[in-house]
C-alpha cells in the first residue's frame, strides 16, 4: 500500500477534515515505530534508522507492511482522526482492528526472520 492509497482508503470510510499534513505525519509516526521496533530487531533488517516521512516524500511511496496487513494503516489512521474528534467508542473500535492486524503482522515478520542474536547456542 502506498501513502496515497492509505490516505484515499482511510478519507473514504471516515470522511474528515484532517490535511494530508497532519495523516502523512501519523503515519510516519506509525512505520517509524514498526521500523524501530520490528524490522530493526532482525538481523536482515532493511534499514538502519527509522523510517520518517516528511511533506517532500512522494505520496506513492511504498508503506513498510505488505499485504495482507497492509489495511492496519487504515485502521491506525481511522483511530487518530476519531481520537482527535473525541469519538471515542469509533477510536476503539478502530484501535481493536488495528492492533489485531498489528499483531498479526509482527508474529508473522518474527517467525520469517531471524532476530538480531537470534541463534541458539548449546553449551
Amino acid at each position: 500500500m502506498t501513502i496515497i492509497e492509505a490516505l484515499d482508503r482511510t478519507d473514504a470510510l471516515v470522511p474528515n477534515g484532517y490535511s494530508v499534513h497532519d495523516k502523512i505525519r501519523w503515519l510516519s509516526l506509525l512505520d517509524g515505530i514498526i521500523s524501530r521496533d520490528i524490522h530493526m530487531t532482525h538481523e536482515d533488517a532493511p534499514m538502519k534508522e527509522p523510517i520518517s516521512y516528511t511533506d517532500d516524500t512522494s505520496l506513492d511511496t511504498v508503506l513498510l507492511v505488505p499485504h495482507p496487513h497492509d489495511e492496519l494503516y487504515v485502521y491506525f489512521l481511522a483511530s487518530r482522526i476519531h481520537y482527535s474528534n473525541e469519538e471515542y467508542p469509533k477510536y476503539n473500535n478502530a484501535l481493536i482492528m488495528y492492533n489485531s492486524l498489528y499483531s498479526k503482522f509482527a508474529a508473522s515478520y518474527n517467525s520469517l526472520h531471524t532476530p538480531v542474536g537470534g541463534k541458539i547456542k548449546y553449551f
